[in-house]
């Protein structure tokens, strides 16, 4: 963890992108992303573990949950596909269970 940045910005064709962790950001962490991203089109970040891919004020939100099944909290592993085209898409997907 000491190896990587907190955060990070990056831009992918004519959207730019902020990400982080999300740890230390409080109760209300989108309201903390906007502010530690006010001008990228989309924020990716984790630390719930919770999915989230909306649309604030027009900014895209990603949280892709977790890779690995949180057993304990009954959540299954997930992921999200950011589609970058003359739009900006993304959605949220399972990771199959192939047990």
């Amino acid at each position: 963890r000491s190896a990587l940045p907190a955060r990070l910005n990056f831009q992918l064709g004519q959207f730019s992108f902020g990400l982080t962790h999300g740890a230390g950001l409080g109760h209300d962490i989108e309201s903390a992303l906007r502010d530690l991203f006010p001008t990228e089109d989309c924020v990716i970040y984790g630390h719930t573990h919770h999915t989230v891919c909306h649309r604030v004020g027009g900014k895209l939100i990603i949280n892709p949950g977790t890779l690995t099944s949180t057993g304990r909290y009954g959540y299954p592993g997930t992921y999200a596909i950011v589609t970058v085209t003359d739009e900006l898409h993304a959605s949220l997907h399972e990771v199959p269970n192939l047990s």
